[in-house]
């Protein structure tokens, strides 16, 4: 569970980050 929550943070972490530097 715990990696499960890791990537998923993990993952919205890199699509906002994607998001502001698309933006």
């Amino acid at each position: 569970m715990g990696g499960g929550v890791v990537s998923y943070k993990k993952q919205n972490t890199l699509i906002s980050v994607e998001i502001t530097y698309f933006n």
